[in-house]
């Protein structure tokens, strides 16, 4: 059989491109098939991980979740596991308020004694005294360290709850003291946190003030923003840093152990967040916390 070459070179040509497009398909559907593969397979173990996030985060894993079999025992284990830390972080902080309770009646007595006596040997006692209540009052705030109880606090009554308290114990320095939350702004996390953290940066805006202390909350890309400001003499920038160690004071007149604001920075420390220390338009200090993802709407 004779043909001519060229058209034998033009078959051969033909062959070759179609064995080359039909490979580069085929190589094209199988790492599309081993993406999707892959995509399905891991799924569940992604979801897992959005799962120890929301343990985490929120102190429980999702029920709506169907998880494989193979995952079910490792699911359960973590909720077994959160529950029991639940429940010895709830023993401690328990054990820590009795402890509490039980040294206040003590330390009381023990002051009004040091009263009596005359101020030369009463001076060092008290010193050692308050030295004392300083390391009760560091213990007592690093309980909280073992974690957060995951709860949806309302916002706005509890910043009520604060003020009414700082309202009645500054009662005799006619302060204006004011709070502004928008509505249904809530907090994630442990309401004693909270109040604990608010508590303490009214009471330090208020021994500060000359007359006038702002409170205000708001919810900033899931994060929630407290700023507490006054119209005192404000805290300068080079000492920002310091206040914020456990017992400095920068005015020795003022009462107080110095530790209201590193208690403050304890508790942003434990949810992730951060402390500033700015000029308030009050003419004072204002004092922004920000706790990132703490955040959200009523529902």
């Amino acid at each position: 059989v004779v043909r001519p070459r060229a058209e034998v070179d033009d078959s051969l040509a033909y062959v070759r491109r179609l064995l080359l497009y039909t490979l580069a398909a085929f190589m094209l559907a199988m790492f599309a098939g081993g993406l999707l593969f892959a995509q399905v397979t891991l799924a569940p173990l992604r979801r897992l991980g959005t799962a120890v996030r929301e343990l985490r985060e929120e102190g429980r894993i999702s029920s709506t979740y169907r998880w494989p079999a193979e995952l079910v025992p490792v699911v359960e284990e973590l909720r077994e596991l959160s529950e029991q830390i639940a429940s010895l972080v709830e023993r401690a902080r328990h054990q820590a308020a009795d402890l509490a309770h039980a040294l206040k009646t003590p330390l009381a007595i023990l002051h009004q004694r040091l009263e009596a006596m005359p101020e030369a040997e009463a001076t060092p006692l008290r010193a050692e005294l308050e030295r004392i209540e300083r390391s009760l009052d560091w213990h007592l705030s690093r309980r909280r360290l073992a974690g957060p109880r995951h709860q949806t606090v309302p916002l706005g009554p509890l910043v009520e709850d604060v003020l009414f308290a700082a309202r009645r114990l500054f009662g005799g320095r006619a302060l204006e003291i004011e709070g502004s939350v928008p509505e249904g702004l809530c907090f994630r996390g442990d309401a004693e946190d909270l109040e604990e953290l608010l508590g303490n940066l009214v009471e330090n805006a208020c021994k500060w003030a000359r007359s006038r202390v702002r409170v205000g909350a708001a919810a900033r890309d899931g994060a929630l923003v407290v700023a507490v400001e006054d119209d005192g003499p404000g805290i300068p920038e080079a000492d920002a840093a310091a206040v914020l160690a456990r017992g400095t004071r920068l005015d020795e007149s003022r009462p107080g152990h110095g530790q209201g604001l590193a208690i403050v920075r304890d508790i942003a420390n434990l949810y992730g967040g951060e402390i500033e220390i700015d000029r308030s338009p009050l003419g004072g200090a204002a004092v922004r916390v920000t706790l990132p993802k703490r955040a959200r709407a009523a529902p």
